[in-house]
């Protein structure tokens, strides 16, 4: 199979390098340990390692700067053009859509926010009679807006440009002119008393139209300058949309009560988050790789825990056959090799393996045991490694039972060992058990405190 290499590759390659000739941390000198040990034993498993989390947070950081790069320049290039002001419809009989445009206006500190309805391009209507008598049906329900009464109309009322999903054109004639805007908004004219103010909506579907009159009585409405301005620029919105309703493009109003404007898409704060966000995945991204390596050693020697006593007692029971210490090491080794693909991989008959590999190199015995306990790296192995040098010396007689003696002590600390495991899933388990009382005292009182009232 081919596999895609890393562009990152030699640079972090270059990095370790020069970090490498620095004095490590007590830290580095710890993970490299294990790095080494989890691989078996090979000595530039450390530095591939660190090479490799190097190569992917590198590869990890380019991508995010990319990410974070298309989005800056989507925000900026990506706003409406404040020249032309335009922005495109939908086709024939597609569907109105909103935008949010910020105003910036003249001789205002602060921008407006202004959502603006972008009808579809006009096309031709079917079901002319039945749709133009539905618009009017939407119209008198829509009309009053927030207000209550006809006859008692303060605020803004609803003039919709086009009803039934855009299919039905509507517009609007108020007599007497200047109390109700062509969007359906209060000048702030009204007398105090109330102005009676007659509608006129013409409905147009196609070549047919119909017309439907009604009548308000307007007070006028209490506005401040903002909001008196923000009306101002919404109803040279909605003119202009009216005005150009066949145009490909809706050209937004250069200016309202007299003040330029220029316009510019909202922008989302989502892009600022993944700005923020893109350092901060590097980081965890190259922690969580070294944490990974912790997670490993940790469960290995856990393994190496629990499998020390099936190790001894294999050794007695070979050594009490009459086989040499050598012959009773390899057979066992040879044994995990012929089955693992049953038993999957234990990190200690890995050692073992290596340690038979040493020996047929030409290492001296009793060197090779020493440093397959300190490989292994508890005090157990040590322990061991240590006894089975020495007899090398002293001779194998009563190894045997020194070993006995010593797989006796084991399991008893593989029982201690899994009393604790037990007692310590038992408090795991103490909240669940109490949330799930609870969950049951809850289901059985409630029904029975509602039955006594």
């Amino acid at each position: 199979k081919h596999t895609i290499k890393n562009p990152f590759q030699k640079p972090a390659a270059r990095l370790v390098e020069h970090l490498y000739r620095k004095e490590p941390s007590k830290e580095q000198r710890l993970l490299d340990e294990e790095i080494t040990a989890l691989s078996g034993m090979r000595r530039d498993a450390a530095f591939a390692y660190r090479v490799k989390l190097a190569a992917d947070t590198m590869l990890l950081a380019a991508a995010l700067f990319l990410i974070c790069t298309v989005l800056t320049l989507v925000m900026v290039f990506g706003r409406t053009d404040p020249q032309r002001r335009q922005l495109i419809r939908e086709t024939y009989g597609g569907d109105t859509r909103s935008v949010e445009l910020l105003a910036e206006i003249e001789g205002e500190s602060e921008e407006q926010l202004h959502q603006i309805r972008v009808r579809p391009r006009s096309y031709g209507p079917q079901q002319v009679g039945w749709l133009l008598e539905q618009a009017k049906e939407e119209f008198d329900r829509v009309l009053l807006g927030d207000n209550q009464k006809r006859d008692a109309v303060r605020e803004d009322l609803s003039f919709p440009a086009a009803l039934q999903d855009g299919r039905v054109e509507a517009q609007y004639l108020t007599i007497p002119y200047g109390y109700i805007n062509q969007d359906g908004t209060l000048s702030g004219k009204a007398d105090e008393d109330g102005t009676l103010v007659e509608i006129k909506a013409t409905f147009t579907c196609q070549d047919s139209t119909l017309i439907s009159e009604t009548a308000v009585v307007v007070y006028p409405p209490v506005l401040t300058a903002s909001e008196r301005l923000f009306r101002d620029v919404e109803s040279e919105v909605t003119q202009a949309d009216e005005l150009q309703a066949e145009s490909e493009y809706m050209l937004l109003p250069r200016s309202a009560a007299g003040r330029e404007i220029s316009w510019r898409r909202r922008e989302g704060k989502g892009w600022m988050a993944v700005l923020v966000l893109a350092p901060l995945a590097v980081v965890f991204f190259y922690i969580h790789g070294q944490q990974k390596i912790h997670e490993k050693a940790k469960r290995r020697s856990g393994q190496l825990e629990t499998d020390y006593a099936d190790l001894v007692w294999q050794l007695t029971m070979l050594l009490r056959a009459g086989m040499p210490i050598r012959t009773a090491f390899m057979r066992i080794a040879a044994g995990y090799e012929n089955r693992i693909s049953e038993r999957g991989k234990r990190y200690i008959y890995e050692e073992m393996l290596y340690t038979c590999r040493e020996l047929k190199n030409g290492r001296p015995e009793n060197i090779a045991y020493e440093q397959f306990g300190r490989r292994c790296g508890l005090p157990l192995y040590i322990k061991l490694g240590t006894i089975l040098s020495q007899n090398l010396r002293k001779g194998s007689s009563g190894l045997a039972d020194m070993l006995e003696k010593e797989a006796q002590d084991s399991m008893e600390e593989r029982k201690n060992l899994a009393r604790k495991q037990g007692e310590k899933a038992g408090i795991k388990l103490i909240f669940p058990m109490l949330l799930m009382l609870l969950v049951v005292l809850t289901v059985l009182l409630v029904p029975a405190f509602f039955s006594l009232r």
